[in-house]
């Protein structure tokens, strides 16, 4: 089992979906249950993603199946698809 680096204050980008726009946020209120590891999304337009449990935020994108992902990954991937481009890009704070 991979070990997460996911921890409040982490940097969350959510990726959206039909009814929900993507966005960028912070994770927030980290606690741990009988079912895992929960913490909330806090979108930077205000939006509250509650109790989403850390396992279901990816550290790689793009990824099949997960809405959320952190923004080092998402970072990751636009400045390799940029360089393959030739585009200079510039990492999402």
């Amino acid at each position: 089992m991979k070990k997460t680096t996911i921890t409040e204050g982490t940097r969350i980008y959510y990726t959206g979906d039909q009814a929900n726009e993507p966005g960028f946020g912070t994770a927030s209120n980290y606690c741990s249950d009988n079912w895992g590891k929960i913490i909330d999304v806090v979108i930077d337009d205000g939006r509250v993603f509650k109790k989403i449990f850390i396992a279901h935020i990816s550290e790689q994108y793009p990824d099949r199946g997960n809405r959320f992902v952190t923004l080092d990954a998402y970072n990751k991937s636009r400045r390799t698809m940029a360089q393959s481009l030739g585009w200079k890009y510039v990492d999402v704070q």
